[in-house]
């Protein structure tokens, strides 16, 4: 693995597209509640995002070091494409941008709700990877990262927030435990337990995050056209967990982790047709294209 792709993998590119889109959908539900910021603000939402994501997962990596050298030796550190310290830098580095960025965010915006979120979301990065992730409740953290990454681009609307909308970002981080429940064992022979685990997660996520398209008051399109769409997401992810269960060896589980994890973006350019409509929804859908390109070269677990 050469450095440029070694640095690349390590903050795992083809994922930061759904962090990007998880603001632009959070984003266009506060614009729909009469709650939306000017383009300046939209930027630091989105470059807080990426950078916070990026320096994670490139902590995550850190952390794990000494474990990937004996089960997954391609990884970047242990390959030698980046150095530990390297990394460190780096995922350092992230983190005070995404903070930075979100702080300007929130100043744009005269939202301190925005400060509060950020660093509640800085906070469950942290405690993540340096306490929770090898602990059972390691996915349920990693879930909370992303329900608070969505109340983060929300956060503009918190003032006209209803019941509902609390159905977005929980149902999300429902969603992305049961991802972190799929790949609990993706270097290895998988326990059927936990892919199965992990879909569970996935059906009450979707239908947690489902509730607001069925209750929400202004929506943009019929709620029939919203159930089926997000049932079509569900059968789609139930077919594609029975494939892995049936032979849960790591190229198919990581396979099936991959998708899931592209899934994010249509989960959340759903969320953009139900309050907006379509046209407003394909620009997040279309995320998907450059996130899927990406992971043929780049691997997103």
């Amino acid at each position: 693995m050469n450095p440029i792709r070694g640095y690349l993998q390590l903050i795992r590119l083809p994922n930061l597209f759904t962090a990007a889109a998880d603001v632009l959908a959070g984003t266009a539900v506060a614009a729909a509640a009469g709650s939306g910021g000017d383009e300046a603000a939209l930027l630091g939402l989105v470059l807080s995002s990426l950078c916070l994501y990026a320096g994670g997962v490139a902590l995550n990596d850190w952390v794990d070091r000494n474990r990937d050298a004996r089960e997954s030796p391609h990884r970047p550190i242990p390959s030698g494409a980046v150095s530990a310290r390297a990394a460190l830098r780096l995922a350092l580095f992230l983190l005070a941008v995404g903070t930075m960025a979100a702080g300007a965010a929130a100043l744009v915006l005269s939202s301190p709700t925005t400060a509060i979120t950020a660093a509640c979301l800085i906070a469950s990065i942290l405690f993540y990877n340096l306490a929770a992730k090898n602990r059972f409740f390691g996915p349920a953290v990693m879930g909370l990262c992303r329900c608070l990454n969505w109340l983060f681009a929300m956060s503009p609307a918190a003032a006209v927030w209803t019941p509902w909308h609390w159905a977005l970002p929980v149902g999300m981080g429902i969603y992305i435990t049961g991802i972190s429940w799929f790949a609990r064992q993706e270097t290895a022979v998988s326990s059927r337990f936990y892919p199965a685990l992990g879909w569970s997660h996935w059906v009450v996520g979707i239908a947690v995050f489902g509730v607001f398209g069925m209750a929400y008051e202004n929506v943009a399109v019929d709620r029939w056209r919203w159930a089926a769409l997000l049932g079509l997401i569900t059968l789609w992810l139930t077919v594609r967990t029975l494939w892995a269960i049936q032979d849960p060896q790591p190229r198919r589980v990581q396979l099936v982790v991959t998708q899931a994890i592209l899934a994010v973006v249509v989960l959340d350019a759903a969320a953009v047709f139900v309050v907006a409509g379509p046209v407003r929804a394909i620009p997040v859908l279309a995320l998907i294209l450059p996130a899927g390109w990406l992971g043929r070269w780049l691997y997103s677990t």
